[in-house]
């Protein structure tokens, strides 16, 4: 292993490279006499042939494809894309109308990616090698069209991209970031670390240059600019302020090419930079397969992976569509609760609800204790194997499971995989951290059901309205409960994580980063650990159970506090019956609207007047929207300390496709080497 020369990697790149002469004749000139080491090409600008032609007289110059979704010209004629440009063929302005339109409409997606394939197609065509790829505006940065680019680009050797993550930005733009880097990482594409040039976009003159290469951090840093000579006209309308002809003398400045030189830095492409960024493909073929980084292409026959293919296609159009039967939710659920309100009188619920006054607040940290029981139930499970298990970071992960399961669409098991990941900051037994979550899911299923049918016992024993209802929820209690008895019976006899597991290995290719450190038989095994031991099972379903109990006192309070207080009986009737309608419509986001007309149909079961019961309702919903917005905050804030912590370590994420990696070597002075095979060339 050799050791690095060099901590720290620049790129330069100048951007809406084909836009027009004067960028393209400014970018060839900054790469020969200048600090310019790649561009990033507009392949339906108007000067894109003239841009291609300069590229091909500077070989050593990186060129990357500038994917334009806002602000210019497509590459599809409009006829072909008419829900993204108008009868001229120019995208518009308004990336947050579009935004939303690229998210919540198939139609306009479905020509979005057409849009990028053909951009894709055209930089394929001009023969140059694909060092890197980012967007206009960086659009990437929307979910959708990050998404796409990296679906499409597989296809033509997209190896590396732009993490648009400014060294000081705005804080509340981390975890964004942190989840762009992520997915980057999972889909194996090399990324800067850092990059300097959005803050003063189209002003990077010779002193914004100099201010950013003096204090360069850690890892790959991105430099972007717009240079271009001097003309009497903007180059677009939304260009008008930007000092293009400053950028290219602060390109060609030798006070910017000391300061680089004393940087001691690293310079060149991402494909410079990066090992995994080579070019991989031979012959002008656009399809000419390229392997995936670090791993040696497999030969597969051509009737199993199309079957494999297709398969997998049917599985993320059923993800799809759930997705969107998931939020389709929303609408439904808001129009409920705006039909009970309206309903029952705005002024009459208002009033009721300000008569309690600021008492109702009491009961947002009085939900904290039913939480603490839940998350002893189970610290439970875990101590049954692991001799740490704190319970105030259990019960803090609790409330966040909660939140994630409640506030966001995350299809009621959106906490679980949150907790799992929570609880590993803690316990290293991811197997067995997993199998803890799983179990008391089923055990909280068992729990529902109990509770559920001492709810309607005590309806039954207390009212004799609306019986019919009753009996309809028990005969439905009833006959789904042979439901949880399978599963539970194929999680302790099935294998089921196994096959799982082998199920998409044989999807997906044993290779496939989902199935990297993933032991479906371990998981079994320790599933069914658990649940033979009947004691540890016993107790955990108590302290649930407490959980439960206890938790119907909010509803006992809330209608002592709104003028009508009931019996303890009453309450947990209401709050059980309430519980199970939630989770037997578990697709709708929240339960809204579904939760709100339950609890008004039960609490009118026991004499309470529609006013009072839709106040309940409204103070439930209150009581978990601010209770769950304060978990997802915390989790955010210990999200983003823990990533600041690495950070300050000074140490470059290690990503699959990243070369500077810290060896474990030390110089007798004591300082930290960094390993690479390229940057020591």
């Amino acid at each position: 292993m050799r050791v690095a020369k060099y901590q720290r990697g620049l790129i330069i790149t100048a951007d809406d490279f084909g836009l027009d002469r004067r960028v393209n004749v400014a970018v060839e000139r900054a790469h020969r006499e200048g600090v310019l080491n790649a561009a990033s090409l507009m392949v339906s600008a108007r000067a894109a042939q003239h841009a291609v032609e300069c590229a091909r007289r500077c070989p050593t110059l990186r060129v990357g494809l500038h994917i334009v979704l806002a602000d210019g010209r497509s590459t599809l004629p409009p006829d072909e894309i008419p829900a993204l440009v108008g009868p001229e063929g120019y995208f518009a302005d308004a990336m947050v109308r579009d935004g939303f339109r690229f998210f919540f409409l198939p139609t306009v997606r479905a020509q979005l990616a057409r849009e990028i394939r053909a951009q894709f197609d055209a930089f394929a065509a001009t023969g140059l090698s694909l060092d890197h790829v980012n967007t206009h505006k960086h659009f990437h940065l929307h979910p959708s069209v990050l998404s796409l680019i990296l679906s499409i680009g597989r296809e033509y050797g997209l190896r590396a991209m732009r993490l648009p993550r400014e060294v000081q930005g705005p804080v509340w733009l981390t975890p964004w970031m942190g989840l762009l880097r992520a997915r980057l990482k999972r889909a194996g594409v090399a990324h800067n670390d850092y990059i300097a040039g959005m803050a003063r976009t189209g002003a990077m003159d010779e002193a914004a240059f100099i201010d950013a290469l003096a204090d360069l951090p850690a890892g790959v840093t991105e430099i972007y600019c717009h240079p271009a000579l001097k003309g009497e006209a903007a180059l677009t309308p939304s260009m008008r302020a930007y000092r293009h002809a400053d950028e290219l003398d602060a390109l060609l400045s030798p006070r910017v090419a000391a300061a680089i030189a004393a940087a001691d830095v690293m310079t060149g492409g991402f494909a410079d930079l990066f090992d995994d960024c080579d070019e991989r493909q031979t012959g002008d073929a656009v399809g000419a397969s390229m392997p995936a980084y670090g791993v040696k292409a497999v030969r597969r026959s051509p009737s199993a992976t199309g079957a494999r293919r297709a398969m997998t296609e049917v599985l993320f159009k059923y993800f799809r569509w759930f997705r969107w039967f998931k939020w389709a939710g929303w609408p439904i659920g808001i129009a409920i609760v705006l039909a009970l309100v309206l309903h029952n009188g705005v002024a009459d619920v208002v009033q009721i609800i300000r008569q309690a006054g600021f008492a109702l607040l009491w009961l947002i940290p009085f939900h904290a204790l039913p939480l603490l029981l839940d998350a002893n139930g189970w610290r439970v499970l875990l101590r049954a194997k692991l001799a740490r298990a704190p319970l105030v970071f259990l019960w803090w992960v609790a409330t966040v499971r909660e939140a994630v399961n409640r506030l966001l669409p995350a299809v009621g098991v959106g906490g679980e995989l949150v907790g799992i990941r929570l609880a590993r900051w803690r316990m290293d037994d991811a197997s067995y951290v997993s199998a803890s979550v799983i179990v008391e899911v089923f055990i909280t299923i068992a729990v529902q059901y109990v509770f559920s049918a001492l709810g309607l016992v005590l309806i039954f024993a207390s009212s004799s309205e609306g019986g019919g209802g009753v009996k309809t929820m028990g005969l439905a209690l009833l006959l789904s409960l042979p439901l949880p008895i399978l599963a539970v019976a194929l999680l302790r006899r099935g294998g089921v994580f196994h096959a799982l597991e082998r199920f998409a290995a044989r999807m997906l290719g044993h290779r496939h980063d989902l199935l990297q450190g993933m032991d479906g038989q371990r998981l079994d095994a320790e599933i069914d650990m658990l649940m033979s031991r009947a004691g540890v099972m016993g107790r955990a379903f108590m302290w649930q159970f407490a959980g439960y109990v206890v938790g119907a006192f909010e509803t006992y309070w809330a209608l002592a506090m709104l003028g009508y207080p009931v019996s303890v009986g009453d309450a947990i009737a209401i709050e059980a019956l309430t519980q199970a309608v939630r989770h037997a419509v578990f697709v709708v986001p929240a339960g809204l609207g579904v939760q709100e007309a339950a609890v008004v149909l039960l609490a009118q079961l026991f004499g309470a007047g529609h006013e009072v019961a839709l106040s309940l309702a409204l103070v439930k919903r209150m009581r978990e929207v601010i209770f769950g917005c304060a978990a997802l905050g915390s989790w955010q804030l210990a999200e983003l300390l823990r990533t600041r912590r690495y950070v300050g370590f000074s140490q470059i994420e290690k990503h699959e496709a990243c070369i500077l990696r810290p060896s474990v070597a030390i110089d007798l002075s004591g300082e930290r080497q960094w390993s690479s095979s390229k940057l020591d060339k």
